[in-house]
């Protein structure tokens, strides 16, 4: 259901780069496969190191290598896939905030006679970005860059829910693995070990790890904040065009969209159950600490247990 769900929506995705295309935005398909393409590569490259890196590990530990040749690769596999799905769903949000910022670019194309200091007709033909505005189009810019905006809204929102079960198991995932970890790191630093080589490499180990999933969860909400900031932004954009009397006859479908923006804004949930972006990173650490804190006090057992 999800998949044919998904291909439906990359084809709106794709019926909104053709309508800006009509508007003069050119497609950059070449660049985006290209860009994929390494991204693909470079995520190729990470799992490798990662899985002969646990393996030299298991090799040092347990002096096993042909079980852990078999088991970390498979252990890591789910890991991998969620890591993967993550940077489609990164990807997929920024190429909407790109989408975003042409829009946003035809609109604010609608003012540029004012930095031209230009009256309330135009003459000739204002070249903005590749297209023509005349003084009899600007009613089909606006329309279209409304309807644009609107429906790469929906589109975001969709993608928000057909990702929405891997964003909350993955949250909840991060927030035992990261306040395990920085609980491990604190007990490794309180205690004393004999063995400062495997302490090294337990450390860093861990750290890497810690890295990881930090880099991940920073990574899908800052794409977040980002996409529904220039969503939301809009309508400050938008209410600039009242101030002209250039246009006077559109002044209620000015009001009535940014009245709509601002009454059903942009934003990116876990199925509802919490808010991606900057709050929710600080109420995740606010919570890693606060659960440090109790395990601490409590005096709960680690993997340094186990490595000591």
């Amino acid at each position: 259901m999800n998949r044919q769900k998904f291909q439906i929506y990359m084809k709106k995705l794709a019926a909104v780069d053709d309508t800006l295309e009509k508007l003069g935005t050119p497609k950059t398909y070449r660049k985006l496969h290209m860009l994929s393409r390494r991204v693909i590569i470079g995520w190729i490259v990470y799992i490798l190191i990662i899985d002969i890196y646990n393996i030299m590990w298991w090799s040092n530990n347990l002096k096993q290598v042909s079980w852990g040749i078999l088991l970390f690769p498979i252990m890591n596999h789910s890991t991998h896939i969620n890591e993967f799905t993550d940077l489609i769903f990164i990807f997929l949000l920024w190429y909407i905030g790109v989408r975003f910022d042409k829009t946003n670019d035809h609109l604010h194309g609608l003012l540029l006679k004012e930095e031209h200091g230009l009256k309330y007709m135009w003459k000739k033909p204002v070249v903005i970005r590749g297209y023509f505005l005349h003084r009899h189009n600007y009613k089909r810019t606006f329309w279209t860059s409304m309807h644009l905006h609107l429906k790469l809204c929906h589109i975001a929102r969709e993608f928000n829910e057909i990702f929405g079960i891997q964003i909350i198991f993955e949250m909840v995932q991060f927030l035992g693995n990261l306040t395990s970890i920085c609980y491990y790191i604190w007990r490794t630093l309180e205690q004393k070990h004999h063995d400062h080589k495997k302490l090294l490499l337990n450390f860093f180990r861990f750290s890497s790890s810690f890295f990881a999933r930090l880099i991940r969860l920073y990574a899908v909400n800052h794409i977040c904040e980002s996409v529904k900031n220039k969503a939301n932004n809009i309508d400050k954009v938008i209410h600039q065009l009242t101030n002209t009397l250039r246009y006077a006859d559109i002044w209620k479908e000015i009001d009535f969209f940014v009245l709509h923006v601002m009454q059903h804004p942009l934003k990116f949930t876990g199925l509802g159950f919490f808010y991606l972006g900057n709050q929710f990173l600080q109420k995740f650490f606010t919570t890693i600490v606060t659960f440090v804190i109790i395990m601490v006090q409590l005096n709960v057992h680690s993997y340094s247990d186990t490595y000591n």
